[in-house]
């Protein structure tokens, strides 16, 4: 899902927040009956895994353009914050004395190791950045962007870094 607001309270300056998230449960139930060859094998096996992602969104922009004659002007400067979270469990189990449980009984296998599992992770990203695109007369153009980027995924003490570019062109054609 995705919402966003748009708000210009002059003229050429449109602020807009943007704010999304998208999240995924997942549930996975399996039983493996003795009528299957692997089933036969393990006396019946049993297992169930779930897993639930989410991943947050919220980007904040400010973009002002301005003409002056024959130059034209756009600047845009903004804020992005993203959150990752996952969770996860599973269990599995064999050795039943029926096929009738399924996978709603992982207690009642006898299974020598039953095995269970869990995990979660979060983590975050952050952008500060902006930009400067310049023409005249729609023939020659410039751009300079600005990022300064962090995430914690990286080693502490190199979790942000800045990213500087400049480009130059020109309309052939005008």
């Amino acid at each position: 899902a995705n919402a966003f607001f748009e708000v210009r309270p002059i003229d050429g300056l449109l602020l807009k927040a943007n704010f999304g998230i998208d999240r995924n449960y997942q549930k996975l139930k399996q039983y493996m009956p003795t009528t299957t060859l692997y089933g036969q094998r393990e006396n019946g096996a049993a297992s169930i895994a779930q897993g639930d992602n989410s991943d947050y969104l919220m980007e904040l922009t400010a973009n002002y353009t301005k003409q002056v004659g024959d130059h034209n002007f756009n600047a845009l400067v903004g804020h992005s914050y993203q959150l990752f979270t996952y969770e996860m469990f599973s269990g599995k189990s064999n050795d039943f004395i029926t096929d009738g449980f399924l996978y709603n009984n992982l207690g009642a296998g006898n299974a020598k190791r039953p095995t269970v599992e869990s995990s979660a992770t979060k983590s975050r990203m952050a952008s500060f950045f902006g930009r400067l695109n310049y023409d005249y007369e729609g023939k020659y153009l410039a751009e300079v962007n600005m990022g300064y980027n962090g995430s914690e995924n990286f080693a502490k003490g190199h979790r942000w870094g800045f990213f500087p570019s400049v480009s130059a062109g020109w309309t052939i054609s005008e």
